[in-house]
């Protein structure tokens, strides 16, 4: 069973975050932390966890998609 499917978000952020300490550059680690920042409407994480995808990798539109809605969540867009 994931996580994801009893709907524990915080849970699945720990999970991660555990993750991201042993493949601090893995865009999949990343990419699902931001997912879960945006969900749980930590704004500026989501701008903190995109700014270093882009970094690694500034190919992946998700990744612009997801900065872009937090931006405008933010009324910085």
């Amino acid at each position: 069973m994931h996580f994801e499917e009893v709907n524990n978000l915080g849970l699945v952020e720990l999970q991660y975050e555990k993750f991201l300490n042993f493949l601090p550059n893995d865009l999949t680690v990343l990419n699902e932390l931001s997912l879960i920042a945006l969900q749980r409407d930590k704004l500026d994480d989501v701008l903190k966890i995109t700014k270093k995808l882009l970094q690694i990798d500034s190919t992946q539109s998700s990744v612009f998609f997801k900065r872009g809605l937090a931006l405008q969540k933010l009324r910085r867009l």
